[in-house]
């Protein structure tokens, strides 16, 4: 009896309640193509630049890049503030930087 009764549940679960106006209900049938937030800068514009630490990252502070200052996560590790930096990526809230190499 139980398991007669789990199959019938299993059927109304997956095969009747879809079909349903309950179960159309209940299911997401679209989504939203869009961006929570904004980029916090253009790639084009500062992939590739140089800039440097306004504080200590450690991994994450703020720099200055092109007269602009952004979040930034440095996969280099700890930076001392007014280390130079290079701008790998632009992620969603804040840039990827990495130290700039010295001659």
């Amino acid at each position: 009896l139980a398991l007669l009764l789990a199959g019938l549940l299993c059927y109304a679960e997956l095969v009747w309640l879809p079909r349903s106006r309950l179960g159309r209900g209940l299911v997401i049938e679209s989504t939203v193509d869009a961006q929570s937030q904004p980029l916090p800068a253009d790639p084009a514009a500062v992939l590739g630049h140089a800039g440097v630490a306004v504080t200590i990252l450690a991994p994450s502070g703020i720099v200055e890049v092109d007269g602009r200052r952004y979040e930034a996560f440095s996969r280099s590790g700890h930076l001392e503030r007014g280390a130079q930096v290079t701008v790998l990526a632009v992620e969603t809230f804040r840039l990827i930087v990495s130290a700039s190499k010295n001659p």
